[in-house]
């Protein structure tokens, strides 16, 4: 899980540059899942986003307020299998 507190570099930005590093360190191969929380807000509006990425985009997401889960959006449904 990485933790955002600012809105650059986006989610996408995190995980490609963390994707090309595969090589170089092995043991992020062992990685099933990428998550990030986006905790910008969370200091003036109580809010913090979590999203589940992987190579075909955005898989999960999940927005809380106040320490309420108010939206959710999972996308695996619509997502093929994704593959070697």
């Amino acid at each position: 899980m990485f933790e955002r507190d600012q809105s650059f570099p986006s989610d996408l930005q995190i995980y490609s540059e963390v994707e090309k590093l595969r090589t170089t360190f092995p043991d992020l191969a062992r990685i099933d899942e990428t998550w990030f929380a986006d905790t910008a807000c969370y200091e003036a509006e109580k809010c913090v986003w979590f999203t589940q990425i992987d190579r075909r985009g955005l898989i999960e997401s999940l927005t809380f307020e106040h320490g309420t889960l108010k939206q959710r959006r999972n996308d695996r449904p619509n997502l093929g299998p994704l593959g070697p």
